[in-house]
């Protein structure tokens, strides 16, 4: 905003301007830094991307890992009621390590040893299925997992793309304050000392205290501005 202003200001001004250093001050000057403007305001409005990360960190991770810890607890059940009739020890079975990685909220593990305890259970399906499990018991397991995966890799996508939005913003941003400096170091050799008006157009501190405040900076006194 602070650009905006002060390239109006230069607009009405600019044939001083070109005149002063028409190697800076092109004819394409004022389009290209309009430009630069509006691609900046469109970064600003990639930020959502911070609020979709939220969202997938702070609600449907945290959802998913609480539904497949219920789910555990049936299974566990049916396990039980199983017994010496599985192939191998119910604490092979890997229900703790899944339930600790839920516990400590680590996803990849999550996924990792609940793919494990998977292969477990299916081998033991049929034994599991005369207890009283229900055949959509293990897709419904497995689609959670498949869920939970998918929303760690979207998560991570965001947060990639929250750093290199972050990282576009600051380049933009600097380049853009480069411009204001550039404009207003002009504006000071040009009018410092010759009107103290159109200085304090061209005085950041002056910009920036009329965007706080119109009125307040509007009442800047022409002597202040070309301290």
């Amino acid at each position: 905003m602070a650009l905006r202003m002060a390239l109006k200001s230069w607009h009405n001004d600019q044939e001083a301007f070109k005149a002063f250093a028409p190697g800076v001050f092109t004819n394409s000057f004022e389009t290209d830094t309009e430009t630069k403007i509006v691609n900046f305001e469109q970064l600003l409005k990639a930020t959502d991307v911070r609020k979709q990360q939220k969202s997938v960190t702070v609600l449907s991770i945290p959802a998913i890992l609480k539904e497949l810890q219920l789910q555990l607890n049936s299974i566990q059940g049916y396990l039980q009621l199983a017994g010496a009739a599985l192939d191998m020890q119910l604490n092979d079975f890997g229900l703790d390590k899944v339930r600790t990685a839920i516990h400590d909220k680590e996803v990849a593990t999550v996924v990792a040893a609940s793919n494990s305890l998977l292969i477990h259970l299916r081998r033991n399906e049929a034994v599991l299925t005369v207890k009283g499990m229900k055949a959509e018991t293990l897709t419904t397991f497995a689609a959670k997992v498949t869920e939970l995966q998918n929303l760690k890799n979207e998560q991570n996508e965001l947060k990639n793309k929250t750093v290199r939005v972050a990282s576009s913003n600051i380049a933009e941003a600097n380049e853009l304050w480069d411009t204001l400096t550039t404009i207003c170091d002009a504006g000071a050799a040009l009018y410092k000392g010759v009107d103290s008006v159109k200085l304090r157009e061209y005085t950041i501190s002056a910009i920036l205290k009329r965007i706080k405040n119109p009125q307040t900076g509007s009442e800047e006194t022409p002597e202040a501005a070309a301290k």
